[in-house]
């Protein structure tokens, strides 16, 4: 009698990434003002959260001592507190503005702002001033408690943090290469961090995947830093409207995910959590995938044809079933054309139900107008 095969098992995510490197350390200044690019100082109140007290706080970076910072100018530092000793501090940091409403696994997600450290001397001592940069560049700080963070590494079911670190940091290492690939240029470091924010951006608005701009760790926490994305997830968008959207709005919204698909399966990434929620979008309409929590990494093989697909691994190491995005989007364009939110319980909305529908004939159009869908497809 034949067994039917074995089903998936999900790699362990420290088996499919590196450990994630969580060796970049940070300092803390609590603040009660910054410098305004106007000249003006934005004051803030008083307020008393979870390891941030009074006023409000800057995160600063702090990296090792190499050959380059042996250049770099002392700096006389009696705070026990941040004692960067092991390092030399970033003349730049994250300020936090607010806590944002929703909560994340094993944390919480802050409001912030790159800003510029100011350094200047009154009567014998060294004080600092922080200053918004002529630009504005916001940003989204996920903080992460770290017990509670190891403690979800024995849950292979649920979105888990450590995971998230390494398969974000694996992320922009591999991303970062096809940028330099593409453009046909070596970034060297350190470049400024004004040139660091601009690469950064045009980096994730052309592949449209979020990357960290920076993951640092304190002996309580560990931090993603991102740029903050000003529309909101998608399924708020689309909340927001209180209606669906046009083929062409549509059009141009798949057709950006659909690149990032293009992105994470050049990377050999499979996401595992695609959803409207998981869906972020910047300036205008712009759209990216975030939250790589059940994120695995899934090889290439190739079948008898010669053709090439992605497979899941069984329990003893096979490949075994196929890694296909179309159906996924087709969900998404969905989502958007029809304004249902399709999810994966009892109630969702089946794809038979909407191939039966009058737009669907339009999808088909929308998704085939690009060669991109030729190979993702097949």
């Amino acid at each position: 009698m034949d067994h039917p095969p074995a089903s998936p098992v999900f790699p362990r995510g420290d088996l499919v990434f590196d450990r994630p490197d969580l060796s970049r350390s940070c300092v803390f200044y609590e603040i009660n003002c910054i410098l305004r690019r106007d000249n003006t100082r934005l004051h803030f109140e008083p307020r008393d959260q979870t390891g941030f007290v009074g006023g409000t706080t800057v995160i600063v970076p702090v990296d090792e001592f190499n050959v380059s910072c042996l250049l770099a100018d002392d700096a006389d530092d009696d705070d026990d507190e941040n004692d960067s000793s092991n390092g030399f501090e970033r003349e730049y940091g994250y300020v936090l503005y607010e806590k944002l409403a929703h909560d994340v696994i094993a944390g919480q997600v802050w409001k912030g702002e790159l800003v510029e450290r100011v350094t200047y001397y009154k009567d014998g001592t060294t004080h600092y001033d922080w200053k918004q940069t002529p630009t504005e560049k916001l940003v989204a700080i996920k903080l992460i408690e770290s017990h509670r963070a190891w403690e979800r590494e024995n849950d292979t079911c649920s979105e888990r943090p450590i995971q998230e670190i390494a398969a974000m940091q694996y992320l922009e290492k591999r991303i970062a290469q096809m940028d330099e690939h593409d453009q046909g240029e070596v970034f060297v470091d350190p470049i400024s961090i004004e040139d660091t924010w601009n690469r950064h951006m045009r980096i994730i608005r052309n592949y449209h995947v979020m990357t960290p701009l920076d993951m640092l760790s304190c002996a309580k926490n560990m931090y993603i830093i991102m740029p903050y994305c000003d529309g909101g997830e998608l399924l708020q968008l689309l909340n927001d409207r209180d209606r669906a959207f046009e083929e062409e709005e549509a059009r141009n919204i798949l057709k950006q995910l659909l690149k990032g698909l293009e992105t994470l399966q050049k990377v050999e990434i499979c996401h595992r959590d695609i959803s409207i929620e998981n869906i972020m979008t910047i300036g205008n309409n712009v759209a990216l995938f975030i939250d790589f929590g059940v994120a695995i990494r899934i090889p290439y093989t190739w079948d008898s044809a010669g053709r090439r697909y992605r497979c899941l691994i069984n329990s003893g190491g096979r490949l075994f079933g196929k890694v296909r995005p179309k159906t996924i989007c087709l969900l998404l364009l969905f989502a958007l054309l029809a304004f249902i939110h399709a999810n994966y319980s009892d109630d969702c909305v089946r794809l038979s139900d909407y191939r039966q529908t009058t737009l669907h004939r339009n999808m088909l159009v929308i998704m085939m107008d690009t060669p991109l869908i030729c190979g993702l497809l097949e």
